[in-house]
């Protein structure tokens, strides 16, 4: 599986709507066909963004798997802009109850199906049922404000899951704001790198979640832009003896909105505009 697992363990920073920009902006990333999957035990939320019916979705994604693999896009719906989405159900204790009973079968099938999955898990607890997926994560990035009371909750909370978790989950910080203390800092404080920092952008926020029109180059999707990039990158070297390995050390761990390039390739807003994304310059072969 190629699954990046969002989750956050504190408050209320923005799991999904991170997850959804960043599923998006991967469409061009240079990865296999990016798939977001809404697996929050709180209930799923895009299908009210964006008035779409409950199923199918996260249900009949998971009593369809058994013998034979179903087909991931069978059971996805397409938000604008056209990103395939496997949204939960409204309720909560439906999610819950759902994946209680089939979370281990569904890790089993997104680890070996090729679409690049973006699992937003949402606010987890020790004893999660996302546990599995969590466990066959390539990536889990732990969506957090910069803040020490909120990095505290999240590192021991993340301690706690690693001790009945079968190896330590590939984990490292999704800051949304900026901190601050730098990433060296971070690092050595909570032993976490940073991945990325996500600008806090309340209009663009807005504009995910289907409320308004985001506007081109708006700072949330020019960082989530950088994130995917990253992504993409350590999809390319990531390994079993070090999932984190693009991280080191020849490049800086984050790289925040204002440092992205002048014209990035801004993915993210084509979920709020409904165009298609401006593909990629290619380089001619010749």
């Amino acid at each position: 599986m190629t699954a990046i697992s969002l989750v956050s363990f504190s408050g209320a920073p923005g799991a999904t709507t991170v997850a959804l920009a960043t599923a998006a902006a991967l469409t061009t990333a240079d990865v296999v066909e990016p798939v977001l999957v809404e697996m929050a035990t709180s209930g799923g939320v895009v299908a009210g963004w964006y008035d779409l019916p409950a199923e199918p979705g996260l249900s009949t994604l998971a009593l369809a798997i058994g013998n034979e693999a179903p087909d991931l896009l069978a059971h996805a719906q397409e938000l604008p802009g056209g990103l395939p989405a496997v949204v939960a159900p409204p309720s909560g204790s439906r999610v819950t109850k759902l994946l209680a009973a089939r979370a281990a079968p569904l890790a089993t099938y997104l680890r070996e199906t090729e679409a690049t999955v973006v699992a937003d898990c949402g606010r987890i607890a020790v004893d999660t049922p996302l546990r599995p997926v969590l466990e066959s994560s390539t990536l889990v990035g732990v969506v957090t404000r910069p803040t020490r009371e909120d990095f505290r909750l999240a590192a021991t909370a993340l301690a706690e899951l690693n001790t009945v978790a079968a190896n330590p989950l590939p984990a490292g910080w999704i800051l949304v704001g900026d901190s601050p203390w730098s990433v060296d800092e971070i690092l050595a404080q909570y032993g976490l790198p940073v991945l990325a920092t996500i600008a806090e952008d309340g209009n663009g926020a807005d504009a995910i979640a289907g409320r308004r029109r985001l506007r081109r180059h708006a700072p949330l999707s020019r960082s989530v832009q950088s994130f995917a990039d990253d992504i993409a990158k350590h999809l390319r070297v990531a390994s079993v003896d070090d999932p984190l390995a693009y991280l080191h050390p020849e490049r800086s761990t984050t790289r925040r909105a204002r440092d992205a390039p002048d014209e990035p390739e801004d993915h993210a807003a084509a979920l709020a505009t409904g165009e298609p994304a401006r593909e990629p310059a290619r380089e001619d072969a010749s």
